[in-house]
This record gives structure tokens, C-alpha cells and sequence, in this order.
């Protein structure tokens, strides 16, 4: 929900887990529950097979750690009114707001630092969908831990 309004009727379907799943390919996010609740590496014959049952272990981007921060900062600064901002609390307030509220962050912009978010296993709004929702449609769960490894090409 942004500003009390919700902008998206995605449904809760197969096809729409699997749009959204694939963001986080090549990710130990992956948890079938009938294996048990370690997250395991991601992969396309996961996210073929991936049922309802299955989610995505994922972290709060309220908890971004500060090694994440300094990644996003150059993606960050030149394409956005937070160029000005060196200092990674600053950009961890503003992301803890934007859970909250809309952003001044939109297209371009928005979408490289949602790529890097995801590449991170961080969990975001996908489409309008809430992450609130992601959970609720049970697609998602948040970590209790800030550890999720990724893949590096």
C-alpha cells in the first residue's frame, strides 16, 4: 500500500509467484518446506517446479547493512535527488521511509537500485505489491538474519 492506496490487483496466482520469484534467481532464498526450512540455491528448475507451498527466504530492507549501502551508493548518487548524500545512514533513513511512504525514486532511477536490492535478497515491492502482501500471499518470509548468499558471474 502507497499512501493508503493500493496500487496493484495482482492476484495471488501461479503464473504471477513465478514472474516475481525470478527476480531472485542464482539466490540461496529458496525454501520447500516437504525439504525443510534451510534456504537452498535458487535455480530455473526451481522456479519451474516451485509450488504453493514453496517461498523465498528473504531479508528486510530495513536491516540493509552498511557493506550493501556503500555498493548502492554509486547507483544511488548520480541518478537522484540523493546525490548529495555520502553518508550511508542518511540513505538507510531514506530507505526505511520509503517502505512507508512514496519516493521520490520512479522509472530508471528505481529500477537499478530494485535490481541491486534483489540481487542482494532483500525483500521490495514488486508491482505494487507490498511486501506486507508477498507475505500474506505467502510467497515471501522475512529472515530473522541479515544472511542470504548470492552467485557472483
Amino acid at each position: 500500500m502507497l499512501n493508503g492506496i493500493e496500487k496493484s490487483k495482482m492476484k495471488n496466482t501461479y503464473k504471477n509467484k513465478v514472474k516475481f520469484s525470478s527476480r531472485y534467481i542464482y539466490q540461496s532464498v529458496y525454501v520447500n518446506p516437504v525439504l525443510g526450512d534451510e534456504a537452498c540455491m535458487f535455480t530455473e528448475a526451481n522456479l519451474i517446479d516451485i509450488d504453493n507451498n514453496d517461498y523465498l527466504l528473504l531479508k528486510s530492507l530495513s536491516f540493509i547493512t552498511d557493506e550493501d549501502l556503500e555498493l548502492l551508493l554509486p547507483i544511488v548518487q548520480p541518478t537522484s535527488y540523493m546525490g548529495s548524500l555520502t553518508r550511508p545512514n542518511m540513505v538507510k533513513q531514506i530507505f526505511r521511509e520509503y517502505l512507508n511512504k512514496s519516493s521520490s525514486l520512479h522509472g530508471l532511477q528505481w529500477w537499478h537500485i530494485s535490481d541491486f536490492l534483489c540481487s542482494r535478497g532483500y525483500a521490495i515491492p514488486y508491482m505494487g505489491l507490498s511486501v506486507e502482501k508477498q507475505i500474506e500471499y505467502g510467497w515471501i518470509k522475512i529472515s530473522a538474519t541479515t544472511e542470504t548468499r548470492n552467485v557472483q558471474n
